[in-house]
């Protein structure tokens, strides 16, 4: 992909949504709803008094928050799909359709992600064992190394999943196989197209955390679901 077509689906991404505003909306109805539910936890937790009723209530959050994020997202890539004329009918179409095959993929990718946090845990562990110290600096570049290959690796080929599942209708291994195929065809502006969301996040992060969490629930996420559904609908 040229560096024209690449930045300009960012651009066309950009224009949807100022088209549309509509697609911020999934972006505030998950935010709503993971409010209502922290709420909710909040005022479960005082009657949690032992660690399996700790340990259920955080499993059952955990799940909660997935399948939320199941039915938002493929609710919002079937707005995407139809850039500036997407509609909440398809929001809830979509939602509706695939909110189930979304959450399963939601969920391996939280299994991906515990793998990379069960690395570094492993690496922690062997510098502490070392009979020699290394410096801070090379300890963290080391672990980056570490995340960032595992990432780039193996994480960035799953990137397309949802999208695949929703787009063109397809099963959760079928969708998963497409993802693969745009990854290698398009290693490089994917792992850009994750490198600047990366940045973009981190920079979000500086501000405070209760803002931080509305901008990047209500309008970042929105304009990344966006940029992808149309990187794969410009790969079709």
């Amino acid at each position: 992909m040229n560096c024209k077509k690449f930045f300009g689906i960012f651009v066309k991404s950009l224009k949807d949504i100022v088209r549309n505003p509509k697609l911020i909306l999934p972006g505030i109805f998950l935010w709503i709803l993971l409010f209502f539910l922290s709420m909710i936890g909040r005022i479960i937790a005082p009657s949690l008094q032992s660690n399996a009723a700790n340990i259920s209530w955080v499993i059952l959050f955990s799940i909660l928050n997935l399948a939320i994020g199941g039915f938002v997202f493929a609710g919002l890539i079937g707005m995407a799909k139809k850039g500036d004329k997407g509609s909440l009918k398809d929001f809830v179409k979509n939602s509706k359709q695939f909110w189930f095959g979304n959450f399963l993929i939601l969920i391996l990718f939280v299994v991906l992600y515990n793998v990379i946090n069960l690395l570094l845990y492993a690496y922690t562990k062997i510098i502490l064992a070392l009979p020699f110290e290394i410096s801070v600096k090379m300890f963290q570049a080391i672990a980056f190394l570490i995340g960032f290959c595992w990432i780039a690796g193996i994480f960035l080929f799953f990137m397309f999943s949802n999208f695949y599942l929703v787009i063109e209708n397809l099963k959760i291994k079928k969708a998963i196989g497409k993802s693969f195929s745009l990854v290698k065809k398009e290693y490089v502006s994917t792992l850009l197209t994750g490198i600047i969301f990366f940045i973009l996040f981190y920079v979000i992060n500086l501000i405070p955390e209760s803002s931080a969490s509305i901008i990047k629930i209500v309008f970042v996420m929105p304009f990344l679901g966006v940029v992808l559904t149309r990187f794969v609908l410009e790969n079709k």
